[in-house]
C-alpha cells in the first residue's frame, strides 16, 4: 500500500502544473521576450490560405532575322502559298535568299533538262517565285542578281521581274537558255514593298501539247541597295 506521504506530492504536483495552465491562458501572462501582453486570440488567428504559385511567363516569340515572317502579301495580285524556314542573310543594305539551297521552278517534267542531276535533288514547289524586300528610304538605288541558275532551256518564257506592291511591273527580262546567272538593271526606288518575281511560263514552240514550262533552278538571289532595306517573304504558286 502506497504512504499518505507519496499521495501528497502527486497532489502537489499536479496542482503546480494546473496553475501553470491557468496562468498562461491569462491575459497577463509575460513570456520571456519583450514582456508584450498577449492573448490567447492573438495566438490563435487563422492560418492565411497559402497563395497559389506562380506561373512563368511564356517569352515572347520573335522573329529571327533569317528566318521569313508569317504575312501574307500581296504581289502582282497574287496571293502566294509562303515557304517558311527559307535561309536569309542579311546586312543593313543586302539580303541573299537562299542561302546554299536552291529553288526548283517549272513543271516537274524535266527528262531533257540540261541540269537533270541537279533538278532531281530539289523537290518541285511552283512555277513562280517572289523574294520580297522593302526599301524604308526614298532615292534608294537596288541592284538585284540570281547568282545561280541552272537548266533554262527555252530563252522566250521565263522571266525575271522587279514587281512593286500593287501589281506595278518596274522591270522585265527574259532569263536566256544556258545562263548560270541573271539579274536586272540597277534602278531607284521609292519607299515601299518589292519582289523579285522568277517566273516559268509555258512555252508553245516545245513541241508539247499544251505548253511546256521550263523546269530549272535559281539560287542567292542577292538584293543590294544603298541604303537601308530589309527581306520580306519568299512566296511560290
Amino acid at each position: 500500500m502506497k504512504s499518505y506521504h507519496h499521495i501528497f506530492e502527486k497532489m502537489t504536483v499536479l496542482a503546480i502544473a494546473a496553475g501553470l495552465v491557468h496562468a498562461c491562458g491569462s491575459a497577463n501572462f509575460k513570456g520571456s521576450g519583450d514582456g508584450s501582453h498577449t492573448t490567447r486570440e492573438e495566438t490563435l488567428q487563422p492560418t492565411a490560405v497559402p497563395a497559389a504559385p506562380l506561373m512563368p511567363v511564356a517569352p515572347v516569340a520573335t522573329t529571327p532575322q533569317n528566318t521569313t515572317t508569317n504575312t501574307v502579301q500581296t504581289i502582282g495580285g497574287i496571293i502566294n502559298t509562303i515557304r517558311n524556314n527559307i535561309d536569309i542573310s542579311r546586312t543593313d543594305r543586302e539580303i541573299i535568299f537562299g542561302g546554299d539551297k536552291v529553288f526548283h521552278i517549272g513543271d516537274g517534267n524535266f527528262s531533257a533538262s540540261t541540269c537533270q542531276r541537279q533538278l532531281n535533288a530539289y523537290s518541285l514547289s511552283g512555277t513562280k517565285y517572289s523574294f520580297e524586300f522593302d526599301v524604308l528610304e526614298d532615292a534608294t538605288v537596288v541592284q538585284m542578281d540570281v547568282l545561280t541558275v541552272c537548266g533554262v532551256d527555252y530563252s522566250d518564257s521565263n522571266t525575271i521581274n522587279l514587281m512593286q506592291s500593287g501589281s506595278n511591273n518596274l522591270e522585265k527580262d527574259f532569263i536566256r537558255a544556258g545562263v548560270s546567272k541573271t539579274g536586272l538593271s540597277s534602278i531607284s526606288l521609292s519607299k515601299g514593298h518589292y519582289a523579285i518575281m522568277v517566273e516559268s511560263t509555258k512555252n508553245t514552240s516545245a513541241g508539247v501539247t499544251g505548253g511546256d514550262n521550263d523546269d530549272f533552278i535559281v539560287g542567292q538571289v542577292r538584293v543590294r541597295a544603298s541604303k537601308n532595306i530589309t527581306p520580306g517573304n519568299v512566296q511560290v504558286q
